[in-house]
């Protein structure tokens, strides 16, 4: 498992190359909490089932301006 992100500094994420983070804090409600914790079992049925074919899957924000989650299945390039 690795973790990639973005600064606010950079240029937008759709601009920019992720870079690799050594640890991420999560600050959210209970309710975001909670779907992203049913977010990623969804991901994980996904990869298991269409393997290679799944690259990433994002997360539905609630609000606008919330940064993206994104799941990357690393066996997706393979």
């Amino acid at each position: 498992m690795e973790f990639f992100g973005y600064t606010k500094a950079s240029a937008p994420a759709d601009e920019c190359h992720p870079v690799g983070l050594t640890g991420v804090t999560i600050s959210a409600s209970p309710v975001e909490i909670t779907a992203i914790a049913q977010f990623l079992p969804h991901c994980a049925k996904e990869i298991e089932a269409l393997g290679k074919g799944v690259e990433h899957e994002h997360f539905a924000c609630e609000r606008e301006g919330d940064p993206p989650l994104l799941v990357f299945n690393p066996g997706a390039g393979e």
